[in-house]
């Protein structure tokens, strides 16, 4: 199998095991290995080290979830929209969003206080957004929110809400600089009822957002009527 995956391009693998100690527990533990070529024809030489994981649980959750904001990573959200976008026939609507002026503030900054600012927005979506809805980090400074049975206007309050908390999220330091973001809404069954279409709707929304001054929420009906009062 690693000759094989060798082959295919991996350099890097990283893999889960249980072990049980000379007490009798069984524990989690995780390999890290390094593939090289080896001397023989087809070798393959496997360089790694071996840690302990403290639970199964401990190692799910660095498998879900997103290191820097704790919310669900870019796969597992994905996934989960899917299965429940599958399992429905409620209506649903698709958020996306993404810091304003993100870029500037790691290029002035540092990618330090970038991090600080995408923490403090995945803290008030904790805040804002319910339970029951699917949310995540796609990667960079963009997020992904499903929001379970909301109507259109049930998820353009909820984004309102969002964009207010964001803008107005108390500073921890007087320095820090201040934090916006931007929004765009597709709802399901108006805008398409797969993960794709939904999230390529809500894309269009994010950027019509963006060229419309940033620190707003758009929806496809707003794309409409934005074009339409265009001369």
């Amino acid at each position: 199998e690693l000759a094989a995956r060798y082959r295919a391009g991996t350099r890097e693998m990283t893999l889960p095991f249980r072990a049980c100690t000379r007490k009798d527990q069984w524990i989690w533990l995780e390999i890290n290995l390094h593939l090289t070529p080896g001397d023989g024809k087809n070798a393959i030489e496997a360089i790694g080290y071996v840690k302990v994981i403290e639970d199964r649980k401990a190692l799910e959750h660095r498998a879900s979830f997103d290191g820097l904001t704790q919310l669900l990573n870019r796969e597992t959200v994905e996934e989960q929209i899917r299965l429940y976008l599958e399992s429905t026939t409620d209506p649903c609507s698709l958020m996306i969003f993404d810091v304003d002026n993100f870029k500037s503030v790691n290029d002035q900054l540092g990618h330090s206080a970038g991090d600080m600012l995408l923490r403090k927005v995945a803290d008030e979506v904790r805040k804002h957004l319910r339970q029951t809805d699917i949310v995540g980090r796609l990667g960079g400074d963009e997020f992904v929110a499903l929001l379970r049975n909301a109507t259109a206007q049930t998820a353009m309050d909820k984004g309102a809400e969002l964009l207010q908390a964001v803008a107005t999220a108390k500073k921890n330091d007087p320095q820090e600089t201040s934090i916006t973001v931007s929004i765009g809404i597709a709802c399901v069954p108006r805008d398409g009822r797969t993960f794709a279409e939904l999230y390529a709707v809500a894309d269009k929304a994010l950027y019509a957002a963006k060229a419309h001054g940033k620190n707003c929420c758009f929806s496809s009906t707003d794309i409409l009527i934005d074009c339409a009062e265009k001369p």
